[in-house]
């Protein structure tokens, strides 16, 4: 390569002239130093594009493990479910097995949900995610008048929610998890959704009321009012049935 000096003391035109005028004015204090760019690099030969940094591989987003209950949480999530399973298969009055799939694999898969709100103040999305697909498989077996009871279900429990979620009452994971639990007690009857949320409001309420506790972690008072709404709610419609 040429020195620096050959490279001053060569002849120049007037356009390699006229950037070396810019070049200095461009480089002066308060300006900063200006990299070839390529109108430069047509002007003078000599001049070089820097190298191109070295790309750095995207930066992976770690999955977030689900925690495992604990001992005391198992036996209560473990009796809940037990009497549950034992009131729906004594009273569901419609697709028995289905609805016993359903309404079970959404409360064990959304009581390991709502344990998670209650140790991090989040709702995991494939838990949800898993959930909601249980209720539409169990949905598109079970035929068109359980279709329509789930997608009222659903509305019934996600827009009361969703209302209070506006004034920043509740977080979105809470509006989800409201949503699919009102879809599976619409595998019993639209209106477990509703009363499913009702209850979570009213001991939320009376909690917040009688104890210090500003801000809770809806996920397990969701879970809970969903065991206790849809054992209710098959025991009613067995009656009324017989």
């Amino acid at each position: 390569m040429r020195s620096s000096k050959v490279l001053q003391d060569r002849p120049k035109t007037d356009a390699q002239r006229a950037l070396a005028i810019y070049r200095a004015q461009t480089t002066a204090p308060g300006w900063g130093a200006v990299e070839p760019r390529e109108f430069d690099m047509l002007v003078d030969p000599h001049i070089t594009a820097p190298p191109s940094p070295a790309r750095t591989p995207a930066a992976t987003v770690p999955i977030r493990s689900v925690p495992i209950p604990s001992r005391g949480r198992l036996l209560v999530m473990a009796g809940a479910l037990a009497v549950q399973f034992g009131v729906l298969l004594a009273c569901a009055t419609r697709h028995l097995a289905l609805t016993l799939v359903g309404v079970l694999a959404v409360g064990l898969l959304l009581g390991v949900a709502a344990n998670v709100d209650l140790l991090e103040h989040r709702i995991p999305n494939r838990l949800l995610s898993w959930s909601a697909i249980v209720v539409l498989a169990v949905t598109g077996l079970s035929g068109q008048q359980v279709l329509d009871d789930v997608a009222l279900g659903t509305a019934l429990a996600f827009i009361p929610i969703a209302v209070v979620l506006l004034t920043r009452g509740v977080g979105m994971g809470d509006v989800k998890m409201a949503g699919v639990l009102g879809a599976a007690g619409g595998l019993i009857h639209p209106l477990v959704g509703l009363a499913t949320v009702f209850l979570m409001a009213l001991s939320t309420g009376i909690v917040g009321l009688t104890t210090r506790y500003k801000r809770l972690a809806l996920g397990p008072w969701l879970w809970a009012a969903f065991v206790v709404a849809s054992s209710v709610a098959a025991v009613v419609l067995r009656l009324r049935a017989s």
